[in-house]
């Protein structure tokens, strides 16, 4: 059959691998049933509109009964089962894949992180943007991440939280040292996280020894780092955490409250100072002066 081609991007659908080439990068190739080294040059499907750009094919999510298959402006669908009856059809266009390892399907139900910059979910509802709402700074600004290196963001699942994990980079910064979490459960955003133990370069969703899934990220020092019970950072005993409470107190909006001394609760410690730093508003408010939480207490209020 001649030389093979060489992916770019591959993924797994009907038995068949399907990849998109270096060497024409508006076509996607599919292999044989259960033979992935058997991709002949009449086994391919164009996704147009050929040349408009020089990312071509941008990602893929395997669905169940469809393969999705972005370009950074426009999200196309294959249908059929096999390659009598293969056939493309484009699902939307201005909406497109900007990051291949942002693509996820969980629960029949693809994630990927998006151009107009955002996250998205396709599924049987069509396809919805997620970070619409009280993150939409994230995505938008460059406050929060480093919009120019989101082609590069990489993403996984973990199970034991219902969670869509994707790394990022902060502003002005080239390697992962961030990373978020959608709640598929709630419905809600966490994050950004950092640890200062390692430097993230991806998550993977592995099984460990009693054959369980988890998710672990994966280190520029070679190594899988995983969750543990014990929260520590490894010699950094300091961890930061952006704690945000619903700023709409009550479900009200914009009315006059008076915020009066927080009272702060924490698992009693023999030693150890939790440093806050409160900050009343929006995304964009100004933090306030730090208060400091001696954790030898449990509970405590501060000025």
């Amino acid at each position: 059959l001649g030389e093979p081609p060489r992916f770019r991007y591959v993924t797994a659908w009907k038995d068949r691998l399907w990849g998109n080439s270096s060497d024409d990068k508006d076509v996607v190739y599919y292999s044989g049933v259960n033979r992935p080294f058997a991709c002949p040059q009449s086994q391919t499907i164009p996704i147009p509109p050929r040349n408009r750009d020089t990312n071509g094919v941008t990602g893929f999510l395997p669905r169940t009964d469809c393969l999705g298959i972005g370009r950074t402006d426009s999200l196309h669908q294959i249908d059929g089962t096999d390659e009598t009856n293969f056939t493309r059809q484009t699902i939307k266009e201005g909406i497109g894949i900007w990051a291949p390892d942002s693509c996820q399907v969980i629960h029949d139900v693809g994630y990927f992180l998006g151009n107009p910059f955002g996250v998205y979910t396709w599924g049987t509802d069509g396809i919805t943007r997620i970070s619409d709402e009280r993150v939409k700074a994230w995505f938008e600004t460059d406050t929060y991440f480093s919009r120019t290196r989101f082609d590069t963001a990489v993403a996984c699942y973990d199970p034991a939280l219902n969670m869509y994990i994707l790394n990022l980079a902060s502003p002005d910064q080239t390697t992962l040292d961030r990373w978020i979490g959608y709640d598929i459960t709630s419905g809600t955003w966490w994050g950004p996280h950092k640890t200062s133990e390692f430097t993230p370069t991806g998550c993977v969703t592995l099984r460990n020894a009693s054959n369980i899934p988890i998710s672990a990220f994966t280190g520029s020092d070679g190594k899988l780092y995983v969750y543990q019970a014990t929260k520590t950072d490894g010699s950094a005993t300091g961890i930061a955490f952006d704690a945000q409470t619903n700023w709409m107190s009550g479900g009200t909006p914009d009315i006059n409250k008076t915020w009066m001394d927080p009272s702060i609760v924490t698992k009693v410690q023999t030693a150890g100072t939790l440093t806050v730093t409160p900050r009343t508003g929006g995304l964009n408010a100004q933090l306030g002066a730090a208060l400091l939480h001696d954790m030898t207490k449990g509970s405590e209020r501060l000025p």
